[in-house]
């Protein structure tokens, strides 16, 4: 069975499962993808019936006999039609940036049902868990190492779940922020083994974020993201894939931050105005990641009052990305103070307070 939803789209797939939630016993399987529909634009795809396979790379579905394989790259989200029906909430939760409440209610399942549940539904909860963990120590309001226990005991306990990717990009970007980078090269490194082009590239484009932090290798962030885009313009990578327009338009985020750095403002901005067309206004993370990119471009290009513009963006339409938020929120406080608004750098601080992000690190 196929079912699509542009709803899905607006509000937030996890979420409308989560309404929509239906008895387990008239459940099944399924895997939610997104795909460009008819006229290009990217849709929302779930396909029903009973998961046969699942690998690093990829998820088997059989529908009525008829099998159909999905990149793992692709995939937005799995159901079993035997989990807990509060993961459907969890998943919502983690869409949303609720990290905390996700991660209350899978402490609401008891321990006895996790150990009894079979291995793929106990495999899908510890990803949940890891996930959200791992997401609020990257958004600071989790310690980067208790973030990093739970990812890296996931990554090394379940290498053939379709997240084990994801899982390991988030280990190399808590990796980097809790200071260790060449142990995040490492997991980075990793990722270019994979099967996908999509997520080859994503470890050269975390290869090469990792390399602008080192204003002496310059050159190889520029030649990485130029290398991450030719493996995603090359013949085995599906051009019009959302997942590929997503990883070309972050290779073009890090393209813009190395011509800043080579002090060439104006090119950087228009390679941004580049990735802003590409990308659709409903992908939020990739939004949220270009503005950021754009507010530090123009605070390096001496425009303080046009970054704020770009983080408040940020800030107002895009909050679902946690960490995302928290980066233009610790911007956003010197630079109110520094264009006369000390009232407003108030307000981003005490923001960042209800998120238990340490408000030293707002400088």
């Amino acid at each position: 069975m196929q079912r699509k939803s542009t709803l899905a789209l607006r509000f937030g797939a996890a979420l409308l499962a989560a309404v929509c939630a239906v008895p387990a016993a008239a459940r099944a399987d399924a895997v939610r993808v997104l795909a460009p529909a008819a006229d290009g634009a990217p849709e929302e795809t779930t396909f029903e019936g009973k998961i046969a396979s699942v690998s690093a790379d990829e998820i088997v579905l059989d529908v009525d006999g008829q099998k159909r394989t999905f990149a793992a790259a692709s995939v937005l989200g799995t159901q079993y039609d035997d989990e807990p029906i509060v993961l459907a909430a969890v998943r919502a939760d983690l869409e949303l940036g609720k990290y905390e409440d996700a991660l209350a209610k899978l402490a609401e399942i008891p321990a006895a049902d996790v150990r009894s549940a079979r291995a793929e539904v106990a495999a899908e909860i510890e990803s949940l868990r890891a996930l959200a963990t791992g997401r609020l120590a990257l958004a600071g309001s989790e310690k980067l190492a208790t973030g990093g226990r739970a990812v890296l005991a996931f990554v090394q306990k379940s290498p053939t779940h379709w997240r084990h990717y994801e899982a390991v990009e988030l280990l190399g970007e808590l990796l980097a922020k809790t200071g260790k980078p060449a142990e995040a090269e490492k997991q980075f490194a990793a990722l270019e083994k994979a099967a996908s082009p999509t997520v080859r590239a994503r470890g050269k484009i975390a290869r090469g974020t990792l390399a602008l932090a080192d204003a002496a290798r310059l050159a190889d962030a520029e030649k990485l993201f130029a290398d991450a885009l030719a493996e995603l313009d090359g013949t085995a990578a599906d051009a019009n894939a959302p997942e590929t327009n997503a990883a070309r338009v972050l290779a073009q985020i890090g393209a813009a931050r190395v011509l800043a750095g080579q002090k060439r403002f104006d090119d950087a901005e228009k390679t941004l105005e580049t990735a802003i067309a590409a990308t659709p206004r409903d992908a939020i993370a990739t939004n949220a990641a270009i503005y950021v990119a754009q507010g530090e471009i123009r605070v390096a290009a001496g425009r303080p009052r046009d970054a704020i513009v770009s983080y408040v963006r940020v800030e107002l339409l895009y909050p679902s990305a946690r960490a995302r938020r928290v980066e233009a929120l610790k911007a956003l406080v010197p630079l109110w103070t520094q264009t006369g608004r000390p009232d407003r750098a108030a307000d981003a601080r005490r923001t960042l307070e209800r998120f238990n992000v340490a408000v030293d690190a707002a400088k």
